[in-house]
């Protein structure tokens, strides 16, 4: 695995601006993604496999390493889109903090930002459901497909509700704008480790504002 280092904002731009791989943002280090299922509000998030952000989103994978995962719940934050005709590839985010936490508390000392090459997995069979936007009919597409809510177990853990797909052949599942998940893949070994020191973190931290409400389903927007 390759490792980088990101200290500035002027680096993490030009990174986010040219790059061609999957992301995954994490607020700690690892040598290995596993496939895992989400308890999320959206049934079609729960799909049993690896979510990686597609290239042109991995400014969100930058935040959800920034931003504390366990200090945090989804519905807390919202997304907002880098400025890319005025040269932003960055973003910002918005955070609704009803128990006025400190800065330092939201955001992690140091975050890792993973990269995986779309070459090494060139023949799978894709599967589309990002044209369904309503979330029923996603749910829906995916059942169509060949996808069965089960419980898995996994690690020591049960993951309830998981979409499960009905044959063991590897297929990648395009589900948003954002976002694919790779099923019947356990495991992938990032093909790149970025660590985002605390000093570029401190930068990041400016372009964070709060919000006044919890965050629905539009939680990725345009700055207002």
């Amino acid at each position: 695995m390759e490792k980088r280092v990101l200290d500035s904002i002027d680096s993490c731009n030009t990174l986010l601006k040219t790059n061609g791989f999957w992301a995954n943002g994490k607020n700690f280090q690892v040598d290995i993604l596993y496939a895992t299922s989400a308890s999320s509000r959206w049934p079609y998030e729960n799909i049993w496999g690896i979510y990686l952000a597609k290239p042109h989103f991995a400014w969100m994978a930058l935040w959800m390493a920034v931003t504390s995962r366990t200090r945090l719940k989804k519905r807390q934050i919202r997304y907002f889109f880098p400025d890319m005709a005025n040269g932003d590839y960055i973003g910002q985010v918005g955070i609704f903090n009803p128990e006025l936490l400190e800065l330092k508390d939201i955001v992690c000392e140091k975050a890792y930002l993973y990269l995986f090459d779309q070459k090494y997995f060139p023949n799978l069979r894709k599967i589309d459901i990002s044209g369904k936007e309503d979330e029923n009919k996603k749910a829906e597409a995916l059942i169509k497909y060949g996808f069965e809510q089960k419980t898995v177990f996994r690690r020591g853990k049960n993951y309830n509700n998981a979409y499960v797909f009905s044959t063991s052949d590897p297929v990648i599942v395009d589900i948003d704008d954002w976002q694919i998940a790779l099923v019947n893949i356990e495991e992938i070994t990032p093909n790149i480790e970025i660590t985002i020191t605390n000093k570029l973190i401190t930068e990041l931290s400016g372009r964070i504002q709060w919000l006044n409400e919890e965050v629905g389903e539009n939680y990725i927007t345009y700055i207002p």
